[in-house]
């Protein structure tokens, strides 16, 4: 009786012991937490520093085309149309180069 009485005993210290080694630790957890979380805040700033001129160069290439478009209609000024294929051009080369580098950076 005296032997499983100490093997009990000896069992239940050792789980004491034991227990805090176990436990859930605060510390470990935040130092996890803040390290994704500023990972975290790094791409989303990232992401929205790249989508300023993507979105600039986006609107540029459709204001031109529209332009384009619309100096189609009047066959009388055709250097309005050359100039603005230009523009429609040149704003489609970099809104070309703008996506691509953001499709790099974010996909």
């Amino acid at each position: 009786m005296w032997k499983k009485s100490r093997i009990k005993i000896c069992f239940l210290l050792t789980l004491a012991m034991a227990l805090p080694a176990m436990a859930f630790d605060l510390e470990d957890y935040a130092t996890t937490y803040r390290a994704t979380r500023d990972a975290y805040l790094k791409a989303a700033n990232e992401l929205k520093l790249a989508t300023g001129p993507y979105t600039a160069a986006h609107d540029a290439y459709v204001a031109a085309n529209i332009k384009y478009n619309a100096s189609l209609g009047s066959p009388d000024d055709i250097r309005i149309a050359i100039a603005s294929a230009k523009v429609r051009k040149n704003c489609l080369l970099e809104y070309k180069n703008l996506r691509d580098e953001y499709n790099q950076k974010f996909r």
